[in-house]
């Protein structure tokens, strides 16, 4: 027989035909799993383009839905019906369906001839072998394929909770940047009237050159404050594009004109470390990636029988008779005796462990933050809406008096009605926080922790959190 090293399916010959039509995947295998680890943390319905009847129904659904005003409920889930790279993600089931049924299946039988040419005639022999081994593993393959497809279920689940997310981030903060855009044309109208006013004054030479000057400087510092305002504007509604997977006529959808206020006596919920540990889907395939690891130790034994066979050979020397028996091959372990083998599936098992822990370690230190920022944020939010407003529009009133009665003059009421329209901007980036603070800690409760930042910076805020690192071995 040939030195090459034997592959599947010889004795069991009659198992492979009945076998071999069986094990196909389903296109949608694990779908629902993820949809109901969706729905379980209030995601919106989720769905697989796949070129259906369905597909097309959805496809008018969100084409009809963004022709109406949109608010950020809605904006999640066209997102998480139309967004390519969540759809993209989906078709990782089905590869790892695919392995779970790839596994289960026998190895294909190995075929080998030979042919000597002598005085005697033409010598063949005919061998076929099936890897043995294998047949006894398919067990425990088809354990490790279905870990395999545990793990990257939770991983899908978790790309549709950091897809809900950063869009209801993103929709938020480009609701802000909108409002204050309005806020800021406000501005430049006020400054504007006023920067006139200067000009009459000091055309009939009631003002100096620098009351003047000071007064342009203001208009044209307005204006230019105007300009940042709306090319953050544009850059907002660009990343909402993108995240609900938008191009060409669809881009010209409507929102809401106003952020939300904040939530009505909405206390914020207590024990966040437990709620997000047990909800963490980072966590949940963090345990299953260290689960098969530990499956792949415990299969290295007997290591060096893994390419073992057996099977029937056939010979013919000449024009003799043809004689048949059984045929063996088993691998000596003369060089490789499984050590390293074994050290790294030991070392990949122990840093699973190991990513594991500090990865409970970083989400309950991301529960806290994320409840902190929620809590500082509320306060923020109420205090400029009940303490610094309400004094910045007592000041534009009093001031009013003061200006009908001659006491004050126009410049004065309208620097009075700028720094109201200023605490009225300051209010909308508190309430921007507010709901930013408060869609990172329902990410955290929802199971997903890699959005909150550790510096609490607006970039990394508005970032879409990265995908769950590679466990697969």
């Amino acid at each position: 027989m040939s030195g090459r090293q034997r592959r599947p399916s010889a004795l069991l010959g009659a198992l492979l035909i009945l076998l071999a039509g069986c094990g196909s995947p389903r296109s949608e295998a694990g779908l629902s799993e993820v949809a109901t680890l969706v729905a379980e943390r209030g995601a919106p319905r989720i769905h697989w383009n796949q070129g259906t009847e369905a597909d097309h129904a959805v496809e008018r659904w969100v084409a009809d839905r963004l022709e109406r005003e949109l608010d950020a409920d809605a904006a999640v889930q066209i997102a998480l019906l139309n967004n390519r790279g969540l759809q993209a993600d989906y078709a990782r089931l089905d590869i790892a369906q695919a392995d779970l049924v790839q596994a289960g299946l026998l190895r294909n039988p190995f075929f080998a001839g030979e042919l000597r040419f002598g005085p005697a005639g033409t010598g063949v022999e005919l061998s076929l072998v099936q890897d043995f081994l294998s047949i006894m593993q398919i067990p425990m393959r088809k354990r490790l394929a279905d870990d395999a497809l545990t793990q990257v279920t939770l991983e899908v689940a978790a790309a549709v909770i950091d897809l809900a997310t950063a869009t209801r981030r993103a929709f938020h903060a480009y609701q802000a940047e909108a409002q204050i855009v309005d806020l800021q044309r406000t501005v430049v109208a006020a400054t504007a009237a006023s920067h006139e006013y200067a000009q009459r004054l000091h055309a009939a030479g009631n003002s100096t050159d620098l009351d003047l000057a000071h007064e342009r400087m203001l208009h044209e510092e307005s204006r230019l404050d105007l300009a940042s305002a709306e090319l953050r504007t544009a850059e907002g509604r660009e990343r909402v594009n993108q995240l609900l997977g938008v191009w060409g006529a669809a881009t010209r959808w409507t929102a809401a004109p106003r952020l939300a206020e904040p939530l009505e006596n909405a206390a914020l919920p207590d024990a966040v470390e437990h709620r997000a540990v047990s909800a963490s889907l980072d966590l949940a395939a963090l345990k299953q990636a260290a689960v098969r690891s530990a499956r792949q130790v415990g299969r290295l034994a007997p290591w060096w029988l893994d390419d073992a066979a057996i099977g029937v050979a056939a010979e013919r020397e000449g024009a003799g008779d043809w004689s048949a028996g059984p045929a063996i091959e088993v691998p000596l372990p003369l060089f490789d005796r499984g050590g390293a083998a074994a050290r790294v599936a030991t070392a990949r098992l122990q840093r699973d462990r190991d990513r594991f822990a500090a990865a409970a370690i970083s989400v309950r230190s991301q529960a806290r933050l994320a409840l902190q920022r929620a809590q500082v944020a509320t306060d923020r939010v109420r205090f400029i809406a009940t303490v610094l407003l309400p004094l910045r529009r007592i000041t534009v009133a009093e001031t009013q008096k003061r200006y009908n009665g001659m006491l004050a003059s126009a410049f004065h009421l309208l620097a009075a009605r700028r720094g109201e329209l200023a605490a009225e901007q300051s209010y909308v980036r508190a309430l921007a926080a507010y709901w930013r603070a408060r869609d990172d800690l329902q990410g955290v409760l929802d199971g997903r922790s890699r959005g909150v930042s550790a510096t609490g910076g607006d970039d990394a805020d508005d970032a879409v959190p990265d995908r769950a690192d590679d466990t697969s071995h």
